[in-house]
C-alpha cells in the first residue's frame, strides 16, 4: 500500500521567499502589519525605515491586491501587488494597464520574484500616515529584534511556519492606523 503523499499548503506565505530574496537590499521585514483595519502583508525597509516598499501578496484576486497595494500609497514610498506568475499571465492589457495608472508595481513571483511593473512614487503620498507607520515598525523593532532579512530568507526555506519574528507585535495587532 503506497503512503499517501501529503500536499503542501500553497498560500501567500508560500510567495514570502521569492519577494524577499528580490528586496534583499532591504534590512528589515515586517509582516501583517496594521493599517486601516487591514493587514499589509509585507513592509520592507532599510535599517532607517527612510523608505517603505509595501507589498500586498494575493494568489489570484488581482482587483484586491490593486485595491490595498492603492491605498498603501498612503503611507509607503513604493507600493506593489505580488502575484503568482500563472496568474499574471492571464492579465489582460487593460488590467496592466490599471496597475500603471495607479502607479502600483506588479511583482509575478514564481521561483523567483520580478518587478514587472515598477512602482512610481506619486502624490497619493501623505506624511502624516508615514510618520505614523514608521512609528508603530520602530516600536515593533524596540520591543523584539529585528531580524536581519537573511534570517528570515532562511527560515522561510526552511519552511518553518511561524513567522513570529517577522510579525508586528501583539500589542500592534490591538491598534490600527
Amino acid at each position: 500500500m503506497r503512503a499517501a503523499t501529503r500536499k503542501r499548503k500553497y498560500d501567500e506565505t508560500t510567495l514570502y521567499l521569492p519577494i524577499l530574496d528580490l528586496f534583499s537590499d532591504q534590512q528589515l521585514a515586517f509582516a501583517e502589519v496594521p493599517y486601516f483595519g487591514k493587514r499589509v502583508d509585507l513592509v520592507l525597509a532599510s535599517s532607517s525605515l527612510n523608505i517603505l516598499h509595501a507589498i500586498e501578496i494575493k494568489l489570484r484576486d488581482w482587483q484586491g491586491a490593486l485595491k490595498q497595494a492603492a491605498i498603501n500609497q498612503l503611507f509607503a514610498h513604493f507600493s506593489y501587488a505580488a502575484l503568482p506568475e500563472a496568474r499574471i499571465r492571464t492579465l489582460r492589457p487593460e488590467q496592466w494597464d490599471a496597475f500603471r495608472r495607479y502607479h502600483v508595481g506588479l511583482i509575478s513571483v514564481g521561483d523567483t520574484a520580478t518587478v514587472v511593473i515598477p512602482a512610481v512614487p506619486n502624490g497619493y503620498f501623505h506624511e502624516a500616515h508615514y510618520c505614523r507607520v514608521k512609528g508603530l515598525l520602530v516600536t515593533t523593532s524596540s520591543k523584539k529584534k529585528p531580524k536581519q532579512l537573511g534570517a528570515i530568507t532562511r527560515a522561510i526555506a526552511n519552511r518553518k511556519r511561524t513567522l513570529e519574528f517577522l510579525q508586528v507585535g501583539a500589542h500592534a495587532r490591538k491598534r490600527t492606523i
